[in-house]
């Protein structure tokens, strides 16, 4: 979106938003969006338990901006149900390795964290 001027979007999505064009939105995508997402990708992939933490933020932060972008361009298409979606199952799935939401499987955080030492 930074480099292409939306995607070839027309500029009147963003009739009832607060931003002129769509490098705005683009900056947001890519910090807040795309920032949180990967810092809670390589949190998990460093095995550290705050990745859990930061994947309830990413997909907080993508439901709310699902949410904000569908009011502003008054509309609801595949790709906001898609991300949406997205969204709802990160959080599924960080309740499930927290072991909150019974009907889900529980997965045991501190046995699937604990480094694994070898003993001969």
């Amino acid at each position: 979106m930074l480099f292409t001027g939306g995607l070839g979007m027309p500029l009147s999505m963003l009739e009832n938003s607060p931003f002129p064009s769509f490098v705005g939105p683009a900056i947001i995508l890519l910090v807040v969006i795309g920032g949180t997402q990967a810092l809670a990708t390589v949190l998990m992939v460093r095995s550290r338990p705050t990745f859990l933490l930061w994947s309830a933020v990413a997909g907080f932060a993508i439901i709310i901006w699902i949410m904000i972008e569908a009011a502003i361009i008054r509309g609801f298409g595949v790709l906001q149900a898609l991300y949406f979606s997205t969204g709802i199952a990160q959080l599924a799935l960080v309740l499930a390795l927290l072991g909150i939401v019974a009907w889900l499987p529980r997965v045991q955080l501190a046995e699937r964290l604990a480094p694994t030492t070898s003993r001969p």
